[in-house]
């Protein structure tokens, strides 16, 4: 599952959703979206798997903007390889 959660998501989240969330999913990583993609708040994708498992690799990103080729291009390699290499 793929989620776009604002980035406060985690720290106003109540204890109830996280237990549920926790109980149902593992996350497999977060990546952070350029500030400039949202006009009000920052905004982050959560990639989840249906599954407790212990997830051995999490990925955490931050996306470039866009505009800067070199950094986007090394972006892409850096989440393709992730998924290469099993994701978790």
């Amino acid at each position: 599952m793929v989620l776009l959660i604002d980035n406060d998501f985690f720290t106003s989240i109540n204890k109830e959703k996280k237990a549920l969330i926790d109980s149902k999913a593992s996350m497999l990583g977060i990546i952070e979206l350029p500030d400039n993609f949202f006009k009000e708040k920052k905004k982050s994708i959560v990639i989840l798997k249906r599954s407790t498992d212990k997830v051995k690799n999490f990925l955490i990103a931050k996306m470039p903007d866009v505009n800067d080729n070199k950094a986007m291009k090394e972006f892409l390699n850096k989440i393709e390889l992730y998924f290469l290499n099993g994701g978790n």
